[in-house]
């Protein structure tokens, strides 16, 4: 009886699908996968995804709001500052909610053989603004033939919006120009740039207060104990890795000692030093209790130990070593910063800072997304 019904159902199939038809259901088949290629090749022709194109060449910053503080208006699209040849503006576009901070990207940025951009510089100082305390990140939220005037739920995006990061750190427009010295340099000096790079880097690797750690101990906030022994494990490859980082910040500013046994390679050594930073080699290093130069020589041995430990575990390594390590990379990257910045004012003007925008807010003391059209406006 089963085996009847099985072959009654196979001869219906049989009929139904002729020859003819699977060839005909085989070419309908084709020809939509054909057409179906070719819409998305001419799709990508018109919106090409190589950011930053002649019509991909404005991107929302991604992780970042502005407050309006009942100074902006909705619809406001005004710019702010460049840095290199990125142009920033902020885009009130919404009443009563953040502004967005918004970038045109000149496509000759990809001429460059290394792109250091603009949302880089931003996330380092930012970051440094809070000494280390927050860490930033951003991103570029790309749009297609951005226009201001539309609505931003209906502008062509490149991303996914299941893509886009919903966290955001809110600032004042007044933020910016507080750190365009920083921003500025960070533009103009690459071993500045990568210094402070990497010294994120090893912090995000090893969390620690760093005012603490160069706080006297009596007025500390915050005590960096070892790690206990069932948490020592986990924490070792990271403390190696922070050590590594913050010996490479180190290295983009004052590079590689010399032997310290030859006097001409000391005194070029020392030369060097002083030549980068004002801070006096021979003054004590009280986290670690000797020279800054006794120090410096002896982070790289340091980081000899935590760069190439040979599939051995480091039983030895202690939390305190990498604070060490990593507050030396800061002390000498601040110095740096204070010996080769140049004032705000001269910042402002290389950044082609808005300063009208500025003077907006002269006296605004208020923290609120509220916008100047506000029924909330006082």
């Amino acid at each position: 009886m089963k085996k009847d019904m099985i072959n009654k159902k196979t001869d219906l199939l049989s009929e139904y699908y002729t020859k003819e038809k699977i060839e005909k259901e085989v070419s309908l088949l084709a020809n939509l996968f054909k057409e179906s290629r070719k819409a998305r090749i001419e799709y990508y022709k018109q919106n090409p995804i190589d950011a930053p194109n002649e019509v991909l060449n404005s991107a929302i910053i991604e992780g970042i709001g502005i407050n309006n503080d009942f100074v902006l208006s909705t619809g406001e699209y005004q710019n702010i500052f460049k840095i290199g040849i990125e142009e920033f503006y902020c885009w009130t576009n919404e009443k009563d909610n953040f502004s967005k901070l918004v970038v045109k990207v000149d496509p000759l940025v990809k001429e460059k053989d290394f792109w250091k951009t603009a949302v880089a510089i931003l996330e380092i100082a930012f970051s440094f603004s809070k000494e280390l305390e927050v860490l930033y990140e951003f991103d570029y939220d790309w749009i297609y033939r951005f226009d201001n005037s539309m609505d931003i739920d209906k502008l062509h995006y490149l991303k996914s919006r299941y893509d886009v990061s919903n966290s955001i750190s809110i600032v004042q427009v007044t933020d910016f120009s507080q750190i365009a010295s920083l921003i500025e340099l960070l533009e103009r000096d690459d071993k500045f740039f990568v210094a402070c790079q990497n010294i994120i880097a090893a912090k995000k690797n090893h969390e620690f207060c760093q005012i603490c750690a160069l706080t006297p101990e009596h007025l500390r906030k915050h005590n960096h104990f070892e790690p206990e022994i069932w948490e020592k494990a986990s924490l070792v490859p990271k403390l190696e890795a922070a050590i590594v980082q913050a010996t490479r910040s180190v290295e983009a500013i004052l590079g590689k000692p010399g032997n310290r046994e030859t006097a001409s390679k000391l005194a070029r050594t020392k030369k060097r030093w002083l030549v980068n930073i004002d801070l006096n080699p021979d003054d004590k290093y009280e986290l670690a209790g000797k020279s800054y130069l006794d120090y410096y020589y002896d982070l790289f041995s340091l980081r000899g130990f935590a760069a190439h430990s040979f599939g051995e575990l480091s039983f030895n390594m202690k939390r305190i070593e990498t604070i060490e390590a990593q507050s030396f990379a800061w002390i000498i990257i601040i110095d740096y910063y204070r010996k080769h910045s140049i004032d705000e004012n001269k910042a402002l003007q290389r950044m082609s800072f808005n300063l009208d925008m500025l003077k907006r807010f002269d006296g605004v003391n208020v923290l609120s997304k509220c916008t100047k059209d506000s029924k909330y406006a006082p």
